[in-house]
């Protein structure tokens, strides 16, 4: 019995057959994956990771609450709560949140000095910025603030807490009287506010990028948020004031907290209580974002996946229909002592399924590539799940009617 088992599955494997269903089972899988990668895609956020779990931005983009807030609380509160609220961080509210155990680093971006910096008159004056190495490391912040690495043409940005600078030739021309060759000029000292420098790197801005110092009176364009920082604070709403901000937004743009991980929990209930109208970006609040919106579309892939695969099992029965009458057939001739057809035409079958679930793989690695992410991966699952269910119930259907048609 074993030796016209092995007969019966060596001939449907290698048959002709098989290798049309194994082609075009693979076709429509691949088919399905790419039309469902490109709807989760279109559908789903899927932010690049962030490469500290214990790091967290605060962005504003003029709108009233956090789409966090939109997540984790049910349609009807956040209706009651949140729809038309504008609320952000004051400077009592930072500092406070400074002080809290789990914070290790808070820095805001000062909004009025950036805008001086922008707008100066460049030929006149030596402008100076400096920036964390955390937020310059973000991904999506290559080319956000002056000295960040997307301005970079040579060399690298400077390292926190040391007297590295990053400068352009026309400035070592007018402010420090270079004459010298530019690919001498890495590696050179220079003097800034009577502290030396090292050029670490050339850039094609006119603004000279210092290490950033915690310990620093003047943070040039990034404060560092301390018990002490009141003052800073309140100067860079003094700037923005001068130069036109109204009262009501004389608050901080761009806010970026390193914590303890641990402590995740704490902090967002910090944040949604205190200052619910910015946009959060962190691995935990992306994760739960990505869920969010896939949850609120994945009635529609059902829908989706179920059409297609239906569609698609309508073309494996009507391609093989024929050929699964001619191959059932031999496998009811077969000369096996123990012949029983019922159980050897389910080789068949078996074999099918088979064919299936060795396209499987290939279609998991075309979704991991197309949506480079685990998650992505997990949220065809489904998809794949009910194209299986619809490709048993193919199967099923094919052996009624071969049956009904040998009667």
């Amino acid at each position: 019995m074993k030796k016209g088992t092995e007969r019966i599955m060596t001939y449907i494997f290698v048959s002709k057959f098989n290798r049309l269903m194994i082609a075009f089972i693979s076709l429509l899988l691949i088919l399905l994956t790419y039309i469902s990668v490109q709807f989760i895609n279109e559908t789903v956020p899927f932010e690049e990771e962030l490469p500290n779990d214990g790091m967290i931005e605060l962005l504003d983009i003029a709108e009233p609450s956090a789409r966090y807030i939109e997540a984790i609380t049910s349609s009807e509160e956040f209706e009651r709560n949140y729809v038309d609220l504008y609320d952000h961080f004051d400077t009592q509210e930072l500092i406070e949140l400074s002080n809290k155990s789990y914070v290790e680093n808070i820095y805001v971006t000062d909004e009025g000095y950036l805008n001086n910096l922008y707008f100066s008159e460049e030929d006149k004056e030596l402008l100076l910025f400096s920036i964390p190495n955390l937020i310059t490391e973000l991904p999506g912040y290559e080319v956000a603030y002056p000295g960040t690495k997307g301005f970079l043409i040579d060399g690298r940005l400077p390292l926190d807490n040391m007297y590295e600078v990053v400068v352009s030739y026309e400035q070592l021309q007018n402010h420090w009287d270079f004459e010298g060759d530019i690919n001498d000029a890495i590696g050179m000292t220079i003097d800034i506010d009577q502290t030396p420098y090292q050029i670490v790197g050339l850039t094609n801005l006119s603004i000279t990028t210092l290490s950033y110092q915690d310990d620093r009176h003047n943070h040039y364009g990034v404060i560092s948020v301390t018990k002490d920082s009141e003052e800073y604070l309140e100067n860079m709403y003094l700037e923005m004031k001068k130069q036109g901000y109204s009262e009501d937004d004389l608050f901080a743009r761009n806010i970026f907290i390193q914590y303890n991980e641990d402590y995740t929990v704490e902090l967002m209930s910090y944040l949604v209580n205190h200052a619910p109208s910015y946009q959060y970006s962190s691995n935990y609040v992306n994760d739960i974002l990505t869920r969010y919106y896939y949850k609120g579309v994945l009635p529609e892939l059902i829908v989706l996946s179920t059409s297609l695969g239906i569609l698609f099992g309508s073309f494996i029965f009507i391609v093989g229909r024929k050929s699964f009458m001619l191959i059932n057939d031999y496998i009811k001739d077969v000369d096996n002592q123990n012949f029983t057809p019922k159980i050897n035409a389910t080789k068949l079958y078996a074999v099918l399924l088979i064919d299936f679930l060795l396209a499987l793989p290939f279609c998991l690695l075309f979704t991991y590539l197309g949506l480079e992410s685990l998650n992505g991966l997990f949220m065809l699952l489904p998809v794949y799940l009910i194209c299986l269910l619809i490709f048993v119930l193919t199967l099923f259907i094919l052996r009624k009617v071969v049956e009904y048609d040998n009667n």
